[in-house]
């Protein structure tokens, strides 16, 4: 997704992705910021923002610096994305530095 999230009028990139893994039964969410310098993407930011017993995270949009998102939380000790009615909460996330926060 794109948006500006620096502030200097140029479209930077969020990137969502999953990782497996491979040895055993879980897995988790990350999204990476990359800021637009100089004619290509620079890494800014990556963080976990979710997982199999944390949340399932999806990114909406990019709004001014704010990076919107959706998450579901299954209650108890449930494996996230097993449960039939998840707990619904919108977050946003803001890049500060190397890392990005939730308001």
């Amino acid at each position: 997704m794109y948006g500006d999230m620096d502030g200097d009028g140029v479209l930077d990139a969020a990137v969502q992705y999953a990782l497996d893994n491979t040895e055993g039964n879980s897995w988790g969410q990350s999204l990476a910021v990359f800021l637009a310098k100089q004619g290509g993407y620079k890494l800014a930011a990556d963080e976990v923002v979710g997982g199999k017993y944390f949340r399932m995270f999806d990114i909406v949009q990019i709004v001014g610096h704010e990076i919107i998102g959706q998450t579901r939380t299954c209650p108890g000790t449930d494996p996230q994305g097993v449960c039939h009615n998840p707990l619904k909460k919108q977050v946003r996330l803001v890049l500060m530095g190397a890392n990005l926060r939730e308001k």
